[in-house]
């Protein structure tokens, strides 16, 4: 900040929400569908998927999705609801077939 023509030193606390981690098809909200998306990437280095970045799609991956299951992007004011089931899919059988 410039205050008489000299640089001072300036600082201002920020605060704002986050957004949380395993919205992976990027729709706002983490739902089953994004246990899909990992599911179809699994065990390669999908970076879309990759939610840690450490190079291959798995269970810490999927983790975010449990952890989060359900929330919607507190950014967006009107995201979408949360889908429970995709095509008689649940996150259960998701997780089943992944060894989870």
């Amino acid at each position: 900040m410039k205050e008489n023509g000299e640089v001072k030193p300036y600082s201002k606390a920020l605060y704002y929400n986050y957004a949380p981690g395993g919205d992976v098809n990027k729709d706002n909200v983490i739902d089953v569908n994004d246990a899909l998306f990992i599911k179809k990437y699994w065990k390669e280095n999908k970076r879309e998927a990759d939610v840690n970045y450490d190079g291959v799609v798995d269970g810490k991956d999927m983790q975010y999705v449990l952890n989060n299951y359900l929330m919607q992007n507190p950014w967006m004011e009107n995201a979408p609801k949360a889908e429970k089931k995709y095509q008689g899919k649940t996150l259960e059988d998701v997780l089943k077939e992944v060894g989870m």
